[in-house]
């Protein structure tokens, strides 16, 4: 209800306001209108900087004062306040706050309880507006002016309510800030620690590998150092094996230039002692037991063989069958004499030997080039024999033709002629004249013959020179056709101008009437007689081409 009285009083100085709006003709306010507005004979300036001296030289004073005559900032604001009751003057908090650490104390002090109470206390605000000039103001203005002082204060209550509630969420989230910064930084002594376990566990891993690493190392060490020692003893082994077979190889070889008589006298030692060892050997295997009977007799065995080995091989026990070293030197000296004559006789024998392999070589190369001549006459002879069975079967075949049996007997003893005549003037051109009365087969046999024999100095010749001939020959026979061939178009010619010429020369016939045509027939059947003929005369035109 107090809120609403100003307002239904304000009316007035809102009539009034607006009356005078439209006098001076703007709207902006009065300035004994507006609450904000500082006074007149107020400079703002000089009161800023008169505050500003009056602190600067109480902080000169404090700086002055002993320890137990100076402040806290708390002090001096309840100091301040207590010259606001007694109307004394204020000192300024915002220059205070300056002074390091109690400045924040004093800015929750202020925040907290100091602020509210100033602002509520008569007192302070009597001594903020007691050098305040005071104007004469209407009934409304002061309604109005209280109205808004009204609304300012509510403002204000409403702006620190939400300051308040915006402090508390503060607070809140500060104080969640700082669990969480509580949280964080026990996190992170928590990572610090396991950082720290793991630096431990690996540094105590690097330790341990080291040290596993120096006990591998000293082993690899005493391996090499052993397997050093085991490749030295293995090469001192070698090398005495090496020894042993050189001087049993001396050993041999001092055996070997004995006389019989020495070897005859150790075989017979070596009887003795294999006689005095037996019966020891005896008892023993009666003392032992049967399960034990193999062992032993393996034992007696290889003792026997090692006592053998030991007996041919000891210094003590050998016997050199040579009883002066002048004797090894004239053994020597002999040995050498047979061995030269043995290496002379052997190079002899290589010399032998080196000329009968050349010798072997030699006659190898020549009957391979003669076997290789006669394989390839093998061949041309069995190509010649091959085209000559051909041209057998060919002529065979042929003479199967012309001696069918068909031709009458006057018609073969014509051919038979011809063929004879045929035969004589090719044996008169490969041969020559015959001696004596030769007959048709004889002289066929003659032309193979010598077809054969200048076949064989065909292949003999130079193949350049036989092809050069054969284009020869070939020539020769292309030209000869030729000739013929033109002889026969001639002579054709002249024929078909013979019979034109008769034709332009006969009488001419002028024909009346109709043509006569006879009624067509049946075509004739051929008998057997006029086909036998017919192949007669065949046979006759293909020997006139082929033998002609």
């Amino acid at each position: 209800m107090s809120s609403g009285r100003p307002s239904r009083r304000s009316a007035p100085g809102e009539k009034e306001r607006a009356v005078r709006v439209k006098a001076g003709g703007t709207g902006a306010p009065s300035p004994r209108g507006n609450p904000f507005r500082i006074p007149p004979d107020v400079d703002v300036l000089q009161l800023r900087a008169r505050e500003r001296e009056r602190a600067n030289q109480e902080r000169e004073n404090a700086r002055g004062l002993r320890v137990q005559d100076k402040s806290t900032f708390a002090s001096r604001v309840r100091a301040n306040q207590a010259r606001s009751r007694h109307g004394g003057p204020l000192h300024d908090a915002g220059e205070e706050e300056e002074e390091g650490d109690d400045a924040e104390q004093g800015s929750k002090l202020q925040k907290g309880s100091g602020a509210s109470s100033l602002g509520k206390d008569p007192a302070w605000t009597l001594a903020l507006t007691r050098d305040r000039q005071v104007e004469k103001e209407g009934l409304s203005e002061f309604v109005s002016r209280k109205r808004e002082m009204f609304l300012v204060q509510y403002g204000l209550s409403v702006k620190r309510e939400e300051m308040r509630a915006l402090e508390q969420q503060g607070a809140r989230e500060e104080r969640a800030l700082e669990q969480a910064e509580r949280f964080l930084e026990d996190d992170a002594a928590m990572f610090d620690e396991f950082l720290k376990q793991n630096d431990r566990s690996a540094v105590e891993a690097i330790r341990v590998a080291e040290m596993e690493m120096k006990a591998r190392m000293e082993q690899v060490a005493e391996i090499k150092k052993l397997t050093a020692q085991i490749v030295s003893a293995k090469s001192e082994i070698a090398r005495q094996e090496d020894l042993l077979q050189e001087y049993r190889l001396y050993k041999r070889f001092l055996e070997g230039l004995a006389p019989p008589e020495w070897h005859q006298r150790r075989r017979e030692r070596k009887r003795a002692a294999r006689a005095i060892a037996a019966p020891g050997e005896g008892a023993v295997e009666t003392e032992g037991t049967s399960p034990c009977k193999p062992e032993n007799s393996k034992g007696d065995g290889g003792s026997s063989n090692a006592s053998q080995d030991n007996s041919d091989d000891s210094e003590g026990e050998f016997e050199l069958p040579l009883s002066s070293p002048q004797e090894l030197l004239d053994l020597f000296t002999e040995l050498e004499e047979q061995n030269l004559s043995l290496i002379q006789n052997s190079q002899d024998m290589e010399q032998s030997l080196e000329e009968a392999r050349q010798n072997i070589a030699s006659t190898n190369q020549r009957l391979n080039k003669e076997t290789e001549t006669l394989n390839i006459q093998v061949q041309e002879l069995r190509a010649a024999i091959a085209r000559e069975e051909e041209r057998a079967s060919d002529l065979e075949l042929r003479a199967n033709v012309f001696s069918l049996g068909e031709l009458r007997q006057e018609e073969q003893e014509q051919v038979l002629e011809a063929l004879s005549a045929k035969v004589c003037a090719v044996y008169r051109a490969c041969v020559g004249t015959s001696e004596g009365n030769l007959g048709t087969l004889q002289m066929l046999t003659s032309v193979e013959n010598r077809l054969e024999e200048l076949l064989v100095e065909l292949e003999g010749m130079p193949p350049e020179r036989v092809h050069s001939a054969e284009r020869a020959k070939h020539k020769e026979r292309r030209l000869r056709m030729r000739e013929e061939k033109a002889r026969q178009q001639k002579q054709h010619q002249e024929e078909r101008l013979r019979r034109a010429l008769e034709r332009a020369q006969a009488e001419i016939t002028h024909r009346t009437g109709r043509r006569l045509v006879f009624r067509s027939e049946p075509p004739a059947r051929r008998t057997h007689k006029e086909r036998g003929q017919e192949s007669s005369e065949r046979e006759q035109e293909e020997a006139r081409y082929f033998f002609s």
